[in-house]
Formats: structure tokens, C-alpha cells, sequence
């Protein structure tokens, strides 16, 4: 009797909105380890402003953010360099 064919391939995780080919080049590029994802909660704390709003960004796809099965975490580097990017300077 044949067993049924099952999916043995193993695929590396990669994160989200990166371009890496393998593991080794996302750990040459960006420390697994120190990847720290946020939650909604925690970006709305560190920014001042409602969860709600982070929601309302994320829906408008206006903020980066992964998506990890049904959770959406943020990468803390990358909103910092999003926040920078959103700076307006003051006229002199």
C-alpha cells in the first residue's frame, strides 16, 4: 500500500519585508536574536497614542509591520527609522 505524500520540505524562516535567499543571509543582515517584535499595545505606548490609531495606521498600511499568522508585530528598529522619516523640520 502507498503512504500518502506528505510536504517534507523545510522552508527557513524569514522575516517579513526582507528579501533574504536563505537563513544564513537574514542572520548576516539582521541578528535573529536581536530582533525584538512589538505588539500593538506597546508601539501605542512608546509613541503616545492610542492603540486604536496603530490599528487605523496598520489598516491604511501606513506604518511597517509583519504579520505573523493572525498577530501584527512591529520590529522596534523599524519604527524608529519610520518615525525618523516622519519628521518635519522646523522652518528658520
Amino acid at each position: 500500500m502507498t503512504e500518502p505524500l506528505l510536504a517534507t520540505a523545510v522552508v527557513p524562516f524569514v522575516p517579513v519585508g526582507r528579501l533574504y535567499t536563505d537563513m544564513s543571509q537574514a542572520t548576516n543582515n539582521h541578528q535573529i536574536s536581536d530582533l525584538r517584535l512589538l505588539d500593538v499595545d506597546q508601539i501605542a505606548d512608546r509613541l503616545g497614542v492610542t492603540p486604536r490609531f496603530i490599528r487605523r495606521l496598520v489598516d491604511e498600511r501606513r506604518i511597517p509591520f509583519c504579520k505573523i499568522g493572525k498577530f501584527v508585530r512591529f520590529d522596534a528598529t523599524e519604527i524608529a527609522v519610520w518615525v525618523d522619516a516622519c519628521r518635519v523640520e522646523a522652518r528658520s
